[in-house]
């Protein structure tokens, strides 16, 4: 006899078949785009069992190999001063309605382009799962935040977007490919704070340890393009003069990639719960770390600022804090850990929402949790024996110890 729970796993790939032939094509299609207008790539898209969509090496990539250079004339750029962040999904939007954009088959290729709910994001996440974030006040309050700015421009702008052919919907879909998808640009120069949406690139999944950076460089020779190299045709003359002048992104890794190995991007030292909701997926080898609203001292900043990208703060050890304080941060990791545990059957018992239509958006939320769950669980550990290791110490210099753990 066939198990519910396997049943329901077996359907829901069924269920999950035509949409991933039908991203495979629209991959197929963007990739030769990318490849006729000079683009480089040493990677090809994949979407994983889960769904979440990725790249794979087509060829081993040696150390300090290239894996991506992409000509910025294929990217969509977004001006560097807006009033609010809706604005850039507006125009986003407004590109979308256009059948003979010349960003066509990379537009076809974003599947939160046309489904805002495919992806999890700050502006899609239902909120019948707003009470999933136990003890989480800043990822609560920066969701509320930014769907209630969309909504307030859908109050104040709807009635002429609508007659131009953008619902709300469809905003919010834009806002979702954004924010899970853009690339910020220089801090200084002519492009200082443009952000951009980088076809192909932004096919790469993050990873706090990725040994791939990318930077905005001089394009490289088109023959270093392995679709295109060996092409001496008029036409790939004309755009080799062309390229000779343009900028890329440039994408290149300090390790060896095996061929068929996951290619990797980096956009910094990203907490499980930031990746969440901005990225929509939880990456593998973090099973461990602590979300940056556990962290010590989190507050809003972390999860909407720059400082999202930075490292976690380092952890007490008995090395430089008393085991006061030890027992002081334990006691409030503890606590977090209690509050999780006491509502995880309700958490278990949430129905799905209207618009998680297989319910894969909730299914990431409790797979968040239980991570959640589980780094707090290791955390509190290390601190049990971190106490112990203090109070076995010589009280000698415990004053300075307290010092340096309070600056920390």
């Amino acid at each position: 006899m066939i198990k519910p729970m396997i049943l329901v796993m077996a359907l829901a790939a069924l269920a999950a078949a035509p949409a991933a032939r039908a991203q495979s094509g629209a991959d197929a299609a963007l990739w030769a785009w990318l490849t006729a207008n000079g683009a480089a790539l040493n990677f090809q898209p994949k979407v994983a069992d889960g769904g979440v969509r990725g790249g794979v090496a087509v060829a081993t990539i040696p150390k300090g190999g290239l894996v991506a250079s992409i000509p910025m004339k294929l990217a969509i750029r977004f001006p560097a001063n807006y009033a609010s962040f809706p604005e850039l999904g507006e125009l986003l939007a407004l590109e979308d309605l256009k059948a003979d954009s010349p960003f066509r088959p990379y537009l076809d290729s974003l599947p939160s382009l046309s489904d805002p709910h495919h992806t999890l994001a700050w502006e899609s996440f239902p909120p019948e799962y707003l009470h999933l974030l136990t003890d989480s006040t800043p990822l609560v309050d920066q969701t509320v935040a930014r769907q209630a700015t969309l909504e307030q421009y859908w109050a104040r702008h709807g009635a002429r977007l609508a007659a131009k052919g953008v619902s709300l919907e469809k905003l919010r879909a834009a806002l979702v490919t954004i924010t899970a998808r853009w690339f910020e640009g220089p801090s200084d120069g002519p492009d200082a704070g443009q952000g951009a949406l980088v076809p192909g690139l932004d096919s790469l999944n993050h990873r706090n340890d990725c040994p791939v950076s990318f930077s905005l460089l001089r394009c490289p020779p088109l023959r270093a393009n392995t679709e295109a190299g060996a092409d001496e045709s008029a036409a790939a003359a004309a755009l080799k003069a062309a390229q000779a002048n343009e900028v890329c992104v440039i994408a290149r890794t300090a390790e060896e990639i095996p061929a068929g190995e996951e290619v990797c991007i980096s956009y910094g030292n990203l907490a499980p719960d930031v990746t969440l909701l901005q990225y929509g997926f939880l990456p593998a080898g973090q099973e461990l770390a602590l979300s940056r609203v556990d962290e010590r001292g989190a507050s809003i900043e972390d999860v909407t600022t720059q400082k999202m990208h930075s490292p976690a703060p380092p952890k007490l050890t008995s090395a430089f804090a008393t085991a006061q304080q030890l027992r002081t941060e334990r006691a409030r990791l503890a606590g977090i850990l209690s509050h999780l545990r006491e509502t995880e059957a309700v958490a278990a018992a949430t129905p799905r929402a209207a618009a998680d239509g297989e319910g894969k958006l909730l299914a990431l939320v409790l797979k968040w949790r239980a991570q959640r769950a589980g780094a707090l669980e290791a955390e509190v550990a290390r601190l049990d024996k971190a106490v112990v290791e203090a109070e076995a110490r010589p009280e000698t210099g415990s004053e300075a110890v307290k010092k340096l753990a309070d600056e920390l």
